[in-house]
């Protein structure tokens, strides 16, 4: 196994201040904590995953920034990573204070960190892509990106490869209706081929079954954003379905959010709960699926690991 800190074109987490983002996070943490406790003495349940909020982040923040009420209202969801992914979106729509607020989350660690995953997952597919293309002479491929969300990384993928020559199939598999409408329309919009799209709304443990029941044998498997929210049982038993799918020597893209400072902001001010595991844990998983060579790079903010395993 490599590990590495890589990926040409990612951002380095930049505070404005560390001072300013510790009080800030710090202030809202305490205000999302005392709700939770109240909730919990009032429901007698401590939830993870509860609108516990308080009145101060949702009207000095989350009302004042669209772009930021974007990202609370759809967390996990398709919408809040597309405004994650395109910070300036919505930007020109907000007041002053809007701006001010929303320039600065859309810059805190968590923020930076998933556009530096989205440019490393490119980096990754491509570079398997043409390790594929070089051994076997091909120029078609086709890619499968899981719970793929707007896809964002993997339609960079396909364009960055269409100036190499190579055509990249892409089949976008997700549970989720609207983000699959929003990703073809995204992908079309970019000038993608529709010839070259397939969606698949379904679920993934029904992987195999729904791709051999549409003769489709992936060159390259993307699991980004979805093993955030398994448990390690589950992810293991996701992993031996996308491996089942994989010829021997062809690719899995994997990434998994690690512990890192600003997991108690994101998970009690912004309600968005994730599994969080080191680079050392996820790559034991990996393994536990049975892929037998991988190497790790977590990128420059420190807050995923990307993994690419070979069959």
């Amino acid at each position: 196994m490599n590990t590495a800190n890589v990926g040409g074109g990612q951002q380095e987490y930049r505070p404005l201040h560390w001072a300013v983002d510790f009080i800030i996070q710090g202030i809202f943490l305490l205000e999302g904590l005392l709700y939770h406790l109240q909730f919990h003495l009032r429901k007698g349940q401590f939830p993870v995953s509860a609108p516990c909020t308080g009145p101060l982040f949702r009207h000095v923040f989350d009302l004042a920034s669209k772009r930021m009420a974007t990202v609370y209202t759809h967390r996990a969801r398709v919408l809040a990573l597309e405004q994650i992914y395109f910070p300036d979106h919505q930007r020109d729509n907000e007041t002053w204070w809007g701006r001010i607020v929303g320039d600065w989350f859309i810059n805190v660690r968590n923020s930076v960190a998933v556009r530096n995953r989205a440019l490393l997952v490119q980096e990754a597919v491509v570079s398997e892509i043409l390790r594929l293309r070089d051994a076997s002479g091909r120029s078609e491929f086709v890619a499968v990106s899981i719970a793929c969300g707007s896809a964002v990384a993997m339609i960079r993928s396909a364009q960055e490869l269409v100036g190499l020559g190579i055509v990249l199939r892409l089949v976008l598999y997700d549970l989720d209706p609207i983000a699959l409408d929003y990703a073809r329309a995204k992908a079309i919009g970019l000038g993608f081929p529709a010839e070259h799209l397939v969606t698949i709304n379904a679920n993934a443990q029904d992987l195999e079954r729904e791709l051999a029941s549409r003769g489709i044998t992936p060159d390259v498997c993307e699991v980004v954003g979805l093993l955030d929210y398994f448990s390690d049982s589950a992810l293991v038993r996701l992993l031996q379905r996308v491996r089942a799918v994989l010829p021997v020597g062809h690719s899995l893209v994997a990434a998994n959010v690690r512990p890192n400072v600003e997991m108690a902001f994101v998970t009690f001010v912004l309600d968005w709960v994730m599994k969080y595991r080191t680079s050392t844990q996820f790559s034991r998983l990996v393994r536990q699926a049975g892929f037998v060579y991988f190497w790790t790079a977590v990128e420059r903010a420190g807050v995923y690991t990307i993994i690419v395993a070979r069959r």
